[in-house]
């Protein structure tokens, strides 16, 4: 679209992308309609580095995504203290490649869903390690959705966001963080979006 006015709907981290280009855009003479961030924080709070080179902290988030995609779906096999053992040793980027191969091994009828649980693991691992906050203002109003699962230890309602525009407006959709644009969840959210515009 070579002019405005812009519109822009981002998830999770693709906000802190989209707030840059609408600043970007802004600075440019450009305006921005709207913006609908999808459950993001303005100010995350980021894992300290100490935490992120812990294994339990690795293999209690890669128990999360291995229980969504059904990979293992009861108890913890007996080979999860081998794999623990093995990913001691390895550095931050060796760990979720070697944890892949492992469970391929182990469990070759959830191929698919392993490759999926891993590039999610290595993303949320990667978006740990980057410092993404915001930083600036832009004139653009922000509708913030909120996933109704998503727990926030954040006190204020607009997590931040009004410290980056004048006028933050919250909703609360049905699901998780992942799930709210899953199709049972993505109508309401869809309802609500074209009902604040």
């Amino acid at each position: 679209q070579p002019s405005g006015p812009y519109r822009f709907i981002a998830h999770s981290f693709g906000m802190y992308v989209a707030f840059e280009m609408i600043k970007m855009l802004e600075q440019e003479g450009e305006r921005v309609e709207f913006v609908a961030a999808l459950d993001i924080q303005a100010r995350p709070e980021r894992t300290p580095l100490s935490v992120l080179e812990d294994v339990d902290w690795l293999l209690n988030v890669a128990r999360y995504y291995v229980n969504r995609f059904k990979i293992i779906r009861h108890t913890v096999p007996t080979w999860a203290n081998e794999l623990r053992r093995q990913l001691l040793p390895l550095s931050i980027d060796e760990r979720v490649p070697l944890m892949e191969s492992f469970l391929k091994i182990r469990l070759p009828q959830h191929t698919k869903s392993i490759e999926m649980a891993c590039r999610l693991l290595n993303v949320r691992l990667h978006n740990e390690q980057v410092d993404s906050r915001p930083q600036g203002k832009i004139n653009a109003p922000i509708m913030l959705f909120k996933a109704a699962k998503t727990i926030s230890k954040d006190p204020d309602e607009a997590w931040g966001w009004l410290a980056h525009t004048n006028k933050v407006s919250v909703f609360e959709v049905p699901g998780s963080h992942l799930t709210m644009l899953k199709s049972e969840n993505i109508q309401e959210l869809a309802r609500q979006l074209t009902g604040s515009m």
